[in-house]
């Protein structure tokens, strides 16, 4: 018997699945954010610069710096410290800031460094220039902005602590207390890592990030203009034959 037609089977090809070609598939577009203290170590780079090499510092990290440069520097930061931490710890005490200032303090460094030396703040030569008006702390990133500065300074002060002994033979009890900061450079470096990890606060706020590097900025550019007042007295003093 028949069949009422023909069935003819053809060897079918085999199927053959394309896989994507996955090196030519570009990966998801992922913005990233530099941290705050990256952010603002970006900002204020050429006022850092400035401030490193200006001329009233130079040779400070050489032998032959003169004393009396040095004790005058200690005068200018004194009364700069003071007026700074007042601001710091008023804001910090009003807003109730998650973030603990008073083992921090930088002017009694200060202060014992000048009475070790015996000077007076109120008495010439050792009065500072005067003082500008400071940029108000308005807001958290304003803090972080001034803080940065500060922590920052007190993080480089390892490196200067070790020339001024090596040079000058001052130490934290003879002289130097300011610059030897925190007196160990794990807990300095410690001290460093929790305030960055305090300024991520505001990771995610676009306006308190610019009131940051505004603050940084400008208090970078008051120690420059503190230091051009004191590079613009030394001939007068005549420090540099001290």
């Amino acid at each position: 018997m028949k069949l009422p037609y023909t069935v003819r089977c053809e060897a079918t090809k085999p199927m053959t699945r394309t896989s994507p070609k996955l090196h030519s598939q570009k990966p998801p577009h992922v913005e990233t954010r530099a941290s705050v203290c990256e952010e603002l170590r970006q900002a204020t780079h050429a006022a850092h610069v400035r401030i490193h090499r200006h001329p009233y510092l130079s040779g400070l990290l050489k032998a032959g710096y003169p004393l009396a440069k040095y004790q005058a520097l200690l005068a200018m930061y004194t009364a700069l410290y003071a007026a700074i931490e007042a601001q710091i710890e008023s804001f910090i005490a009003c807003d109730d800031v998650p973030f603990v200032y008073f083992n921090r303090r930088k002017t009694q460094w200060l202060q014992d460094d000048m009475a070790h030396f015996g000077l007076n703040l109120h008495e010439p030569p050792w009065q500072p220039p005067a003082l500008p008006a400071l940029r108000g702390l308005n807001d958290l990133g304003a803090l972080i902005g001034t803080l940065y500065v500060i922590e920052g300074a007190t993080l480089g002060g390892e490196v200067i602590s070790r020339h001024l002994h090596e040079h000058l033979e001052l130490g934290p009890g003879s002289g130097a207390r300011f610059f030897n900061g925190y007196g160990d450079a794990v807990v300095t470096r410690n001290n460093w890592q929790m305030f960055c990890g305090f300024a991520n606060s505001i990771d995610t706020q676009k306006n308190q990030r610019a009131s940051a590097k505004l603050s940084a900025i400008h208090l970078f550019e008051l120690i420059e203009s503190q230091l051009n007042a004191l590079h613009a007295g030394i001939q007068q003093l005549n420090f540099c034959h001290q």
